[in-house]
């Protein structure tokens, strides 16, 4: 977690390479009826819309793909605007003056969720919905804002409307592969998994498209022919193939195409606040009781170490100017004081040491009822030998 607050404050930290120039508030509630949280006393829920204006002529923002074949404004400047979500104390003195920004996955909000064991929602207004109320205690505030441009709407998922790219009048366009599988048998599939918008082909009867199949990565590719599978759309808009015979289960699928590259067009959200995207890789086990070394090989694991995405993004942004040991430094200080905050303040609360297994199902699993039996005869034995 110390590692999660250290890349928090390093995103913070970063220099504004645009700016939001407006800050529409849609709505403004009480949260969680107005309950008061310790010291930080009741919070208060802000919504609404980020308008960020960002020029494509300052060199901070030359490497933001086709930034220059985006639409400027009369005074040259490419804007664009998002969704925001803000918890905030409604008296600001009485927080600790510290924000938490989440970079939320797929339009969603986790925060309260990984911090507060509070129950998933995308609109946090409930008593409920502040968990234990651990971050509200401490005094934090806790912005999202969007930056996935492909969610779709739903489920409060948070939407951005970013910039398009055109050349010569015209959108710009190129090819995309997409990979599907299927858990069941299934005539019909969308080219972009979860509740993405996907690349539209350019022209849904082209023969450059093709679509294969194979039994795992790695193996050839068998061509399916083109009159046996066809672009459609879905009542939400979305671009689906869809299969003679259908889509089967165990088996990678690959459709290759030509699209007009919407995703692309509009995902060109530039800085201001600086958007960043890691590409995480999971190099530790999936529980305790894992081992990552049956699924995946030694020297993946090795040489996905040397990508890790927050030493890139150090990498990258001490070769700008934008960071250095010094800063790290404070920020690593920084993020350890708080954990020692928050640690105390949970240790100053009884809590019953097999409570990890409470409420993760309605019926506890015999795996995890021999698990809580394992870790309360271990307390058991290592109480035994402290004394």
């Amino acid at each position: 977690m110390a590692r999660w607050l250290w890349f928090v404050g390093l995103v913070l930290a970063l220099p504004a390479q645009g700016a939001v120039e407006r800050i529409e508030i849609t709505a403004r509630a009480p949260f969680a009826d107005g309950a008061a949280f310790g010291e930080a006393g009741a919070y208060e829920k802000i919504t609404g819309r980020l308008h960020y204006a960002i020029d494509p002529a300052h060199p901070a923002n030359a490497e933001v793909v086709d930034l220059d074949l985006a639409r400027r404004d009369g005074d040259g400047l490419v804007r664009f605007a998002g969704d925001f979500v803000l918890l905030r104390p409604t008296e600001p003195a009485r927080g600790n003056r510290h924000l938490l920004y989440e970079v939320g996955n797929r339009g969603g909000l986790g925060m309260v969720t990984f911090f507060n064991d509070a129950p998933r929602s995308n609109d946090p207004a409930t008593p409920a919905d502040a968990g234990n109320g651990f971050l509200f205690r401490q005094g934090y505030t806790l912005l999202w804002s969007a930056w996935n441009w492909d969610v779709l709407r739903g489920d409060g998922r948070l939407q951005i409307e970013v910039p398009r790219a055109w050349r010569d009048g015209q959108p710009l366009s190129g090819r995309i592969a997409a990979e599907i599988t299927v858990d069941q048998p299934s005539a019909s599939q969308p080219v972009a998994w979860g509740n993405s918008r996907g690349y539209p082909p350019a022209a849904p009867d082209s023969d450059d498209a093709t679509l294969t199949v194979r039994p795992e990565q790695g193996a050839p590719r068998q061509l399916i022919a083109r009159d046996q599978w066809r672009f459609t759309v879905a009542e939400n808009g979305t671009p689906h193939i869809a299969l003679d015979g259908g889509f089967e289960p165990g088996l990678l699928y690959e459709a290759v195409y030509t699209a007009t590259l919407a995703a692309r067009e509009r995902a060109l959200a530039g800085d201001g606040p600086t958007l960043i995207e890691a590409v995480a890789y999971r190099l530790g086990p999936h529980t305790t009781a894992d081992d990552p070394g049956r699924y995946v090989p030694s020297e993946e694991i090795e040489a996905a170490r040397g990508r890790d995405p927050i030493d890139r993004l150090r990498s990258d942004l001490t070769a700008r100017g934008a960071w250095s040991d010094e800063m790290e430094e404070q920020a690593k200080t920084e993020a350890d004081e708080r954990m020692d905050r928050a640690l105390q303040a949970a240790e100053a609360h009884s809590v019953s040491s097999d409570a990890c297994f409470d409420h993760l199902y309605a019926e506890p699993t015999p795996r995890m009822e021999r698990q809580r039996v394992e870790l309360l005869e271990s307390l058991e034995r290592k109480g035994s030998s402290d004394a």
